[in-house]
């Protein structure tokens, strides 16, 4: 009568800890790989633009946070000025939905090559390709 009760609570308890350690991780290594691959891509025409030393360290901070863990960092205390506040809310809002929706390896691959084009415009006189 024992083995009946302790068996299925065995089971259960078994399979409770499998499935919390499970869903924990939302992302694969390949969608992971994908949107930190992204990130450039997103934010290459962003530098420079800022006001204030602060607005740019700020998103320096959230960028490389991403770029390493996924994560956007939460501060106590930012003193942005509107325009600051503007642009990094802005690369924020991509970032969140570069997590919930990963993009394509082809994706990647037309963005990349839309960058490349960028760069030669801006680094060349003559177009490289």
């Amino acid at each position: 009568m024992i083995k009946q009760f302790i068996y299925p609570l065995l089971i259960l308890l078994i399979s409770i800890n499998v499935f919390s350690q499970s869903s924990g991780k939302l992302i694969t290594e390949d969608e992971s790989t994908r949107i930190k691959l992204a990130v450039h891509l997103i934010t290459y025409d962003t530098i420079g633009n800022f006001e204030k030393a602060s607005g740019e360290a700020y998103y320096v901070l959230v960028l490389n946070s991403f770029k390493e863990n996924l994560s956007i960092p939460q501060f106590s205390s930012l003193s942005l000025t509107p325009k600051d506040k503007a642009i990094t809310d802005r690369i924020i809002k991509q970032l969140n939905q570069l997590k919930q929706s990963p993009p394509s390896w082809d994706d990647l691959l037309a963005k990349e090559t839309q960058y490349r084009t960028w760069l030669d415009k801006v680094s060349h006189r003559q177009p490289r390709y």
